[in-house]
């Protein structure tokens, strides 16, 4: 029996390595969401000054191991044999979940995890013993202190998003989008405020909880605190009012603010990575002693150091994942995208709840403006019209500026440092994540083009923390049912249950990343007032894809290969989501630059939308034909020929525009024009063909018709698309 307990010790080593990595991979976003949207420096020195305050930060976690030892469950009521189920369970199903949301790109919290988890798995085991009889859910749980934190979550929930909110809107009014008179004179005060909350709350009421809290400096600083924040107050404010003018206050806000951010999520969220592991091994040293199933756990109400070794090297594989994973960056998308400032690609689409939240701001909005009083309204109209008519600068490769940052971490920094000086295991997710959507609305970055995608997309990110509660409580109650009645080979079984189900989401998140990189499709980082800047290689990558995804849809077709156009359809969508988030920032900052004409502005404009018809046409064809291929329909032979043979022209036409534009040379009006009616006759001759043969009925009515459809839809896209390079043209000669 001592070597059962062994292997499910080893097992959860290596579980606890697992929970780790995806742990990180999806709170990572709590404190890299606001220095990586306001580009406060490069993402690499980001991810290394992250690191380093999540090594800091496990030395103020050792306060928090006690959440699984004895704050959600009741030690006496369980058995060593109980216990060592209900941590796997909890392992187990913390990696499944973790995992599964990495993989969609949607922050969860791991706190409601590891929470609702240990409920889950301690029901289990009662169900398990019963026999049919009923549980006694209050004696083994501490129902008491679960309700105090889910009540300390709720109202962290609603105080990010409302204290966000109104700081940001407060702080925009005054400092406004431009870089003021208020910037240069009062930014060293907002600075040294954030500055000095942050060394309090961090540095001075973290430490009653590290493994340092029993130094004599801790003591001195616990004992002089009040005379500490007010040196620190005096300090910042005067160091930076020394050194503003050298340099972007709000910049190093920002970077400070995410060291303490990923300082305070290590001391917070370590506990729900390595808390069952901690704890089984604390037991294990009892068990070893007595060798008893039934030993009794009344010594985890007792608190115990956690060896700082195992610390340190939990704090190295969380610094290890923050430049291995991948699927960080996508879970970082979802949060940034949320609360960007510019336009750009909306993930999510429209909603009835949405729209219907929508109308009752609106409406609370008006009925709080009708009891400012009168003498105010007109002076707050003319403030708040003033502040939010001024442009941002979208020409910025940012989603938001540093002030915006700002405040998104001092919100964040304040909450959940307090949270951690309570012991209280607040989830860092649902407060980052929230502080960062109040002041997106805040900052007037929900606007009435997109504040439906973006509220659908907040509502998305809420459903899914509800549902990380549930499926941690039935998942972790089934499986503790099924350890315990299957005992070891059960083990064995999960375990490979478990590492195929990590290798299947790891494929079906490599074929769903998007197929165009960043690397191929760039927007221009310096916009030359012609535009010209971005257009050669820019329009031959895309002009590139249109002609390899128009070739794939013929051989679809010819192939009648329904497999084939399930992946091309696929991979062309997410070609089209790209595209258009490029074209859109593009445009926003082409709209922003002053020194460009308003022709060219048009012509532009223009130009865009006429991409956008060529790329939408070739996606609805794509899909049409994948529904003609699905039901089993097939072109004439005389069909497929005449299409092969259609898709060399237009491969051609393509290619012959690629090779002027990658050697950086200038195409003629009438060479464009010349090929274009090339394939245009071509076109005109299948059609007459095709005609023909229906008169004569040669070939089906029903898939001619389609094929017709085919014809019409190429000749669009291709006049679509000459006429936008004759745009580009004379954009370039201007």
């Amino acid at each position: 029996m001592n070597n059962i307990y062994l292997i499910i010790l080893i097992f959860l080593a290596f579980l606890t390595i697992l929970n780790l990595m995806v742990g990180v991979s999806n709170d990572a976003v709590n404190f890299l969401n606001a220095a990586i949207g306001s580009n406060a420096t490069k993402f690499k020195n980001i991810l290394i000054l992250s690191g380093f305050g999540i090594i800091a930060g496990v030395a103020f976690s050792e306060g928090m191991m006690d959440i699984t030892r004895n704050q959600i469950i009741t030690p006496s009521f369980f058995t060593y044999k109980d216990l060592m189920i209900i941590m796997l369970s909890v392992m187990i199903t913390n990696v499944i979940l973790l995992d599964i949301y990495n993989t969609l790109a949607l922050p969860t919290s791991t706190s409601i995890s590891l929470i609702f988890g240990l409920i889950g798995a301690s029901i289990g085991i009662q169900l398990f013993k019963s026999n049919g009889t009923s549980i006694n859910v209050s004696e083994s749980l501490n129902l008491f202190t679960i309700s105090n934190y889910s009540f300390g979550i709720l109202f962290t929930i609603v105080g990010a998003f409302l204290l966000g909110g109104l700081l940001q809107f407060i702080v925009r009014l005054f400092f406004t989008f431009k870089d003021s008179e208020q910037h240069r004179k009062y930014s060293h005060y907002f600075g040294s405020v954030v500055m000095t909350s942050i060394i309090y709350f961090i540095l001075i009421r973290g430490l009653k909880f590290s493994i340092f809290n029993s130094s004599i400096a801790y003591k001195f600083i616990d004992n002089h605190y009040v005379y500490l924040i007010i040196i620190n107050l005096i300090f910042w404010t005067l160091l930076f009012e020394y050194l503003k003018r050298r340099f972007n206050i709000f910049r190093f806000v920002v970077l400070a603010g995410t060291f303490s951010l990923a300082l305070a999520f290590a001391s917070n969220d370590l506990v729900n990575f390595i808390g069952p592991f901690v704890t089984s091994l604390e037991s294990y040293h009892f068990y070893t002693v007595t060798g008893s199933d039934n030993l009794s756990l009344n010594f985890l109400n007792h608190s115990f150091k956690t060896p700082y070794l195992l610390l340190l090297l939990s704090g190295i594989v969380m610094f290890c994942t923050l430049f291995i994973s991948k699927k960080l960056k996508n879970v970082i998308s979802t949060e940034v995208n949320l609360g960007r400032q510019n336009l750009g690609y909306e993930k999510f689409e429209s909603s009835r709840a949405s729209r219907f939240i929508i109308k009752l701001i609106i409406y609370l909005k008006k009925a709080l403006y009708y009891y400012i009083p009168n003498k105010y309204k007109a002076l707050v109209k003319e403030k708040i019209s003033e502040v939010y008519s001024e442009k941002f600068d979208s020409t910025q490769e940012v989603s938001f500026d540093l002030l915006r940052a700002s405040v998104i971490l001092f919100i964040s920094i304040i909450l959940i440092a307090f949270a951690t000086s309570l012991k209280y295991p607040v989830s860092t997710t649902y407060i980052t994540f929230m502080a960062a959507m109040g002041a997106a609305l805040g900052d007037g970055a929900w606007s009435k083009v997109n504040a439906v995608n973006r509220i659908t997309g907040v509502l998305t990110v809420i459903t899914g923390w509800i549902l990380t509660s549930f499926f941690a409580l039935i998942l972790s109650l089934v499986l503790a049912i099924i350890i315990i009645w299957g005992k070891l080979w059960v083990i064995f079984i999960i375990c490979g249950v478990l590492l195929i189900f990590l290798f299947r989401f790891y494929t079906v998140y490599s074929k769903t990343k998007n197929i165009v990189s960043d690397d191929n499709i760039t927007p221009a980082k310096n916009l030359n007032p012609k535009i010209a800047i971005y257009l050669k290689d820019h329009t031959a990558n895309i002009l590139l894809e249109l002609s390899k995804y128009y070739y794939l849809m013929t051989e679809c077709l010819i192939k009648s290969d329904y497999e084939l156009c399930k992946t091309v359809n696929h991979n062309y969508k997410s070609f089209c989501e790209n595209i258009e988030s490029k074209y859109l920032q593009l445009n926003g900052a082409i709209l922003n630059q002053n020194e460009i004409s308003e022709d060219i502005k048009d012509s532009y404009l223009q130009s865009a939308n006429l991409y956008f018809q060529a790329i939408s046409l070739l996606n609805n064809t794509i899909q049409n034909v994948t529904g003609f291929v699905e039901t089993d329909k097939d072109l004439s032979e005389s069909q497929q020929s005449d299409l092969y043979l259609l898709g060399e022209e237009i491969s051609n036409y393509l290619n012959f525009i690629i090779h002027y534009l990658k050697a950086s040379q200038n195409i003629e009006m009438d060479q464009l024009n010349n090929n274009l009616n090339i394939i245009n006759n071509q076109i005109d001759k299948i059609r007459r063909k095709t005609l023909k043969q229906i008169k004569k009925q040669e070939i089906s009515t029903k898939n001619s018709l389609f094929f017709l459809q085919i014809l019409s839809n190429s000749e669009s896209i291709f006049v679509n698309l000459n006429k936008a390079l004759l745009i580009d043209i004379k954009l370039q000669n201007c």
